[in-house]
């Protein structure tokens, strides 16, 4: 086993030749930041407030800065399937504001296309 050095999050030393390393890294990171998004997206979509959307938007953004180019549609699928699951409990301005939400990850979809 050759230590290459360390790994770019100082938690772990990178080895060559170790499969797996890189792709279990990245996935938990996306993860990590899924969480992120996520914890910033739930309150929001509680509350409804229209005042609420820049910050909305922010999250999904900041979101897909933090995925590899590759993966960014898929990361976007992720959160769609997420505030989808909560509109489809919603109603009134609840409703609208998951709807503003999910329509903003659809223009952004359609810029990977």
């Amino acid at each position: 086993m050759v230590v290459v050095g360390p790994d770019p999050s100082g938690c772990h030393s990178r080895v060559a030749g170790r499969l797996g390393i890189g792709p279990v890294r990245g996935h938990i990171g996306g993860m990590a930041t899924f969480d992120k998004c996520m914890s910033i997206l739930r309150p929001l979509l509680t509350e409804a407030d229209t005042n609420g959307i820049g910050a909305a938007e922010r999250a999904v953004n900041e979101y897909v800065a933090a995925t590899a180019p590759q993966n960014r549609k898929a990361a976007l699928l992720n959160i769609q399937q997420a505030v989808r699951a909560h509109r489809d409990e919603a109603s009134g301005v609840h409703l609208s504001f998951a709807d503003t939400v999910n329509d903003y990850i659809e223009k952004l979809m359609r810029g990977f296309e």
